[in-house]
């Protein structure tokens, strides 16, 4: 306690006890101004992504089940605790203060609610009854109203209710809180939290607190009260409050009195078998009395105790290691030294001290250091000025070493702050060694901090759902919200926790990865797809999700689509059967041309066909009509013949006729013929 003490005053600058008056008392931060440059790199690190830990499954029958625990875990510390703040408070603990402590545990409580229904039909009453069958009902009312018949339009009297009724609901969950150093007690003795014989939660509550909590109420009214006391000292400064912490003499309300609560986890052989068994038993007041709770005591057999501890750097075979204070508090304590005297310097050289002769100078001019002011002297030369020399250039050098010093202790250095005035001067390489060193130190204590405290932590998370959760959680897992049953899971031995750890910056890890992807794309090349047998679809996931990851990015499911969620692709074909496929496709297509191109034929002929046919009828047509003409043209020339045969006909009747008479003529009586 009076190393974390010490801690606490270096870290908020208080002076350091060796002041003097009139002199400078600045002091420099330099605790402070390192641990505040650790924290951001530790915090990216466990934050940067939506999975602080996961699950990882050994065979393919864990999968799921590996998954929907991930999920489960981080959302109890991120979603339903402050798992921001617990890391911070958490991680800057233990680089203040040796250790870090936060005390995991499971809680369920009932919750009242009150409702009010007006005006509810005799249906409406049922269902809401149905809906809350365990509704306990402090007013209920019937009144009888009329409402208007659709049909007739007159007016039906019908029965309503009132109701007011109150509903208990069971709330639980896993609680995560940081406790502070100095109310974290263990074995002087031990080297670890779970190994300890005796560990312990202590805290101030008031006795309506404690009320609150279920213990009896009798009991903490004859409790004895106590003070403060010298072992908190460091509370006193954690607040920097000089007050006391004590109860006042005279208490107006018994309820609001402070009283010590210890909540004691202790290793006790009680059964008589020879073998301690872990109990934890709660004490409270001077007195170190038992609580009770429903008239028995508060002592019952635990499993574990609910604390989980990170030290940055741990001591072997140590409970308490160092932390990042310890190990430039010295440093801090010496700049400021010398940042004082070269301070002084400065004031005495800008303002130095002066040498008189005696009676020579009037004394009240000389305590008047006003600029301008005049001094009246009775002879010249009366006053002169002290030498002092200017030595406080030279502790520059001392300065810049310790500086060095300080940085070779922790790893934080100008470059990786951004604030060398000589970066540009350096070359890139030599830069990126340096800042790898550094990084390489923080990334040690990351990984300390994750293999001890924050594994156990959510193991122990996972070991409390799993035993005490008795609702399902609503999770999102492949873009879906589904319940999780956290009784349905086992104490899964063949499962690790591994927790997300990069090396190097966020822009080193974006190039590491691109890489990768290069050579995964290769890959996918040479082995003609991605299916193995060197790199598969999910291991390209896996470098998609670190790349959204480094990225800034919190959910890869926006940009990639995991293969076990997408939808099942049809199996690959042998490349023979491909090559059967493609034989049997070239024959049915040259079978399908050979039937277009004699369907085509038949058509071409069709038509020629139908042009022919058509030709022979005009031909025919043609031929009879020439026919025709020329049988017209017969039949009138036979016809102009009998005619002209007629008309000879005719004239040779005639003249036949007229040679008749003549004749006949010619042989009458008494004429000559002739």
């Amino acid at each position: 306690s009076t190393q974390r003490e010490k801690s606490l005053e270096y870290y908020y600058g208080k002076p350091f006890g060796n002041e003097i008056e009139g002199r400078s008392s600045v002091v420099l931060t330099e605790v402070a101004d390192t641990i505040e440059w650790i924290l951001p790199a530790l915090l990216k690190v466990f934050t940067a992504g939506d999975k602080v830990v996961a699950f990882e499954p050994v065979g393919p029958e864990d999968i799921e089940a590996a998954e929907q625990e991930t999920a489960a875990v981080n959302h109890v510390w991120s979603q339903q605790n402050s798992g921001f703040l617990n890391f911070y408070t958490w991680f800057k603990d233990a680089l203040l203060q040796k250790v870090g402590v936060v005390k995991i545990w499971f809680e369920d409580w009932e919750t009242e609610e009150e409702q009010t229904y007006k005006g509810l039909t005799d249906l409406e009453y049922q269902k809401l009854m149905a809906d809350n069958p365990d509704a306990e009902v402090l007013e209920e009312e019937t009144e009888t109203k009329e409402m208007a018949d659709p049909a007739t339009g007159q007016p039906v009297p019908y029965v309503c209710r009132n109701i007011k009724f109150k509903t208990k609901k069971k709330k639980e969950r896993v609680r995560v809180e940081p406790v502070p150093p100095e109310e974290f007690l263990i074995e002087r003795r031990a080297r670890s939290i779970v190994d300890a014989n005796f560990t312990a939660h202590r805290v101030r509550r008031t006795l309506s607190q404690l009320r609150e909590m279920g213990y009896d109420w009798e009991q903490l009214k004859t409790l004895p009260m106590d003070d403060e006391g010298e072992y908190d000292a460091e509370r006193v400064t954690r607040y920097d409050d000089e007050g006391d912490y004590s109860n006042p003499p005279a208490q107006t309300d018994a309820s609001t009195t402070y009283v010590w609560v210890y909540e004691c986890y202790i290793r006790l052989d009680t059964d008589g078998d020879g073998i301690a068994e872990l109990r934890k038993i709660t004490v409270a007041g001077s007195g170190y009395t038992v609580l009770k709770k429903n008239g028995e005591e508060d002592n019952e057999e635990v499993s574990r105790p609910p604390f989980h501890d990170v030290c940055p750097i741990p001591m072997p075979h140590k409970f308490h290691g160092l932390s990042v204070a310890d190990l430039v508090m010295d440093l801090q304590l010496i700049k400021s030294t010398l940042m004082r005297q070269m301070l002084d310097n400065l004031y005495l050289s800008n303002n130095p001290q002066l040498q008189v002769l005696d009676g020579q100078v009037n004394m009240d001019d000389l305590l008047l250091s006003a600029p301008g002011a005049i001094k009246r002297v009775k002879s010249l030369g009366a006053i002169e000025p002290l030498a002092i020399p200017f030595t406080a250039g030279s502790s520059f050098n001392m300065l810049e070493y310790i500086d060095q010093v300080r940085e070779n202790r922790t790893g934080v250095s100008r470059l990786n702050q951004g604030i060398s005035p000589d970066a540009l001067n350096k070359t890139a390489t030599g830069i990126s060694k340096v800042m790898t060193a550094a990084q390489e130190r923080i990334a040690l204590i990351a990984r300390i901090l994750a293999e001890t405290g924050v594994k156990s932590a959510f193991q122990h998370i996972h070991e409390l759902l799993r035993k005490h959760a008795s609702q399902k959680l609503m999770l999102k897992l492949r873009n879906q919200y589904v319940p999780v049953d956290p009784q349905t899971w086992k104490d899964r031995t063949d499962m690790t926790v591994s927790v997300g750890l990069g090396t190097g910056d966020k822009d080193q890890m974006l190039q590491h990865l691109g890489t990768i992807l290069n050579l995964q794309a290769q890959a996918v090349q040479m082995q003609g797809g991605p299916n193995g047998p060197l790199v598969t679809l999910k291991n390209l996931h896996n470098t998609a999700e670190k790349f959204v990851e480094n990225a800034g990015l919190k959910s890869v499911d926006l940009y990639f689509t995991d293969p076990a969620n997408a939808p099942p692709q049809q199996p690959q074909p042998d490349p023979k059967m491909m090559e059967m496929q493609a034989k049997l496709q070239m024959e049915q297509q040259k079978l399908q041309m050979d039937a277009q191109a004699r369907q085509q034929q038949a058509v071409v002929d069709m038509e020629m066909a139908r042009e022919k046919m058509a030709q022979e009828m005009a031909l025919k047509r043609e031929q009879m009509a020439a026919e025709f003409a020329l049988k017209r043209e017969e039949m009138a020339m036979e016809f102009n013949l009998k005619q002209q045969q007629t008309a000879i006909d005719a004239q040779l009747r005639e003249r036949d006729s007229e040679r008749k008479a003549m004749s006949v003529g010619n042989v009458q009586p008494g004429g000559n013929v002739g």
